[in-house]
């Protein structure tokens, strides 16, 4: 049986203190982009959950949580939460949203976190796929590239029109 959302997040701020501090990690030198595949840059940001899918190979169950996914590309996406995730490659997340109408379903790490704001982060997360679910994103992606390039919105996506920070203190508030 799945836990609660509220103890997925008492897990996950736990589980920080085994890895890590962001705020460490954001005193580190910026990288270069090293990115191998192109990204779709959002206007608005996807609506989108994440659940901890596996610790150290084992499976989870846990509830979900909310976050924005700001893009995705064909290796990962950058998303924002109000958790703190550490970065650690034996923990596996699954991030779940709509994308053209369709569900997409992502599983992966993240490698890297910045906080913007008083607990509101930003992650990148890097895909753990197979090349042929990587050739099928890329016709969704594309096809999602299309659409954007004509408006900034489109209907058979989650988008959040609302101030990002604005969406983790209304979330907060109807728990």
């Amino acid at each position: 049986m799945p836990v609660p959302a509220d103890q997925f997040a008492n897990f996950v701020r736990k589980q920080h203190g085994h890895s890590s501090d962001i705020s460490e990690q954001t005193r580190q030198k910026p990288r270069k982009n090293r990115r191998k595949f192109f990204r779709v840059a959002l206007k608005w940001p996807l609506n989108a959950s994440v659940t901890l899918d596996q610790f150290h190979g084992q499976k989870v169950r846990l509830g979900q949580s909310r976050i924005l996914i700001e893009n995705i590309g064909l290796g990962g996406l950058r998303f924002l939460s109000d958790l703190r995730f550490g970065i650690d490659c034996s923990m596996i997340l699954k991030i779940e949203t709509t994308i053209l109408g369709k569900p997409a379903t992502f599983y992966g790490s993240v490698v890297w976190a910045k906080e913007l704001k008083a607990e509101i982060f930003q992650y990148g997360f890097e895909f753990i796929m197979s090349e042929k679910e990587r050739t099928l994103l890329s016709q969704q992606l594309n096809r999602l590239a299309h659409m954007l390039k004509t408006a900034s919105l489109t209907p058979t996506s989650d988008f959040v029109t609302t101030d990002k920070f604005d969406f983790f203190s209304k979330s907060k508030d109807s728990q």
